[in-house]
């Protein structure tokens, strides 16, 4: 039994229709145009969509010809498969972690996609695998990443499995959460980022990474150049979507 759920009345929503629209809600966080406008009884639609992406609370939903919207807030189930993959993470772990970080972080990862579908017609992103704590998204075209979020260690990690893409990767989320830090939470979250060192498997600071340019997140010549048009045009990308996320 779902308490958020029941929260509605199921047969009034069953009446007009919409009961499937509830139920797939609270079970796969996928809001429909349709629930949500009878939902708010028709009013100020458009602006509490805005508001609600600007917020980071929602992010629209373009996949498999299913459009509408994805509420991470609203997932329950939990991932527990064992995660493998080239990694980098984001340790909160001197501060805190609080509820919301990593739901607003999928949702500029679902959102940046969904962008990319609607500018590019040719770009046929696979379904995002969405829980609570784990989502595996296609970060470019036939390469996916999967992020993991521990509650219990303070941590998000991101897996990648292209190495030619892994600086991008790395760039490009790290922005993510820096905005989300700077326009949500109001600068108030610390963390320290943490990059694989292939050779080992050790996890070593991002500052040291740097300074040592630690392959394949810095230098790699050979991966930069078979990456560089990917990664310029990702940057590109991302500017463009913050700016149509600005608040």
């Amino acid at each position: 039994r779902d308490d958020s759920l029941h929260k509605f009345d199921e047969s009034e929503f069953d009446g007009v229709q919409l009961g499937e629209d509830l139920r797939k809600l609270f079970t796969t966080g996928l809001a429909s145009l349709d629930l949500l406008e009878y939902i708010w009884d028709g009013e100020q639609v458009e602006f509490l969509l805005d508001l609600m992406e600007r917020t980071l609370l929602l992010s629209q939903w373009k996949f498999d010809d299913e459009s509408g919207y994805l509420i991470p807030s609203l997932l329950k189930g939990i991932y527990t498969d064992k995660v493998e993959g080239l990694r980098f993470t984001f340790d909160f772990s001197r501060g805190f972690l609080p509820y919301g970080v990593f739901q607003r972080l999928l949702c500029l990862l679902v959102g940046r996609i969904s962008l990319e579908k609607s500018k590019n017609p040719e770009f046929h992103s696979r379904r995002p695998h969405i829980y609570k704590n784990y989502a595996c998204l296609e970060y470019y075209q036939d390469n996916l990443v999967q992020v993991v979020e521990e509650m219990e260690s303070k941590t998000i990690t991101v897996y990648i499995e292209s190495r030619p893409l892994a600086s991008s990767c790395l760039s490009v989320i790290r922005a993510m959460l820096h905005k989300l830090n700077s326009d949500v939470m109001g600068t108030g979250l610390v963390w320290e980022t943490k990059v694989e060192n292939e050779s080992d498997g050790q996890m070593i600071s991002y500052e040291t990474a740097r300074e040592s340019l630690l392959e394949p997140w810095f230098g790699g010549a050979d991966d930069a150049a078979q990456a560089q048009g990917n990664i310029a045009t990702t940057r590109m990308d991302l500017e463009n979507f913050f700016e149509q996320l600005t608040i």
